[in-house]
């Protein structure tokens, strides 16, 4: 049987370059966004309100659908060892229900980065596709008036639900003492600064010998029809080189961005 490991974290802090390089190792299978946590939760929402199940409940059949859907989602994949990737894996629900009915030992990658440098990532895409002003008009957001739209645009990424607010609950779920066994964070400046010393220690943890990766020559398995859904196509670009591509925070976000978001990261502390 394979073995699935889980590829979460917070966005724009490398999780797509990561993949890439993961999916160097032959015996890896690193995918792409993942719908399988989403699927095992409305999966087991409806059983619980479908009729025949509230006549004559199977819990145990509920428990080995979840158990085997993670494996039957990847079954015809021929590498042995699985990555699942989805950023909300560490949130509350999501990580119970791995420990109830799949894992009771799993083993996470969580990459994390920077606030200030995770909204000047997104203000750089934004520049390119109106995805994130498209999101503010369909969520109903009203920024202040007074604010410029990128000033209004990083307002509105710390307080989207989907965007910041579900990875954060992540992160800081995962921080807990029970839970931060099954959880190795890898820092976005540690992959691109000192790369091979951080995938040796991510090898470590999964108990895995060591790869020889490539970091001057990475391309993605798995390309990703971002259009499909308003996004830009560029929004999970693996650059072939590892190493920061873009500008200093100051040449992008505001001042009034870069005061109101610069001490927000208090995970550092835990970590």
């Amino acid at each position: 049987m394979k073995t699935i490991h889980y590829l979460s974290g917070l966005p724009r802090s490398g999780n797509t370059v990561l993949s890439a390089l993961l999916n160097q190792n032959p015996q890896i299978y690193s995918s792409s966004i993942s719908p399988v946590s989403q699927l095992m939760y409305k999966t087991e929402a409806e059983c619980r309100l479908n009729e025949s199940f509230i006549r004559s409940p199977n819990l145990i059949g509920i428990n080995n659908v979840l158990k085997n859907m993670l494996h039957n989602y990847y079954s015809d994949k021929k590498q042995d060892i699985i990555f699942d990737r989805e950023k909300a894996w560490t949130t509350p629900n999501n990580l119970n229900r791995l420990l109830t009915f799949v894992n009771s030992n799993p083993k996470i990658l969580f990459t994390v980065r920077n606030t200030l440098d995770i909204l000047k990532s997104f203000i750089l895409q934004s520049n390119k596709h109106p995805f994130l002003e498209n999101a503010m008009k369909s969520d109903g957001y009203l920024p202040s008036n007074y604010l410029l739209k990128n000033d209004a645009i990083c307002d509105y990424i710390m307080q989207s639900e989907v965007l910041m607010l579900k990875p954060l609950l992540g992160l800081y779920n995962s921080l807990k003492l029970e839970n931060k066994k099954y959880v190795h964070f890898i820092n976005y400046d540690d992959l691109i600064n000192n790369p091979k010393e951080t995938m040796i220690k991510i090898y470590s943890f999964l108990e895995l010998d060591y790869f020889n990766h490539n970091f001057n020559k990475i391309t993605a398995v798995e390309i990703n029809d971002e259009s499909a859904i308003n996004l830009p196509q560029t929004l999970h670009e693996v650059h072939p080189v590892l190493k920061h591509y873009s500008p200093p925070i100051e040449e992008v976000l505001s001042l009034y961005v870069i005061n109101k978001y610069k001490d927000v990261d208090l995970w550092k502390q835990i970590l």
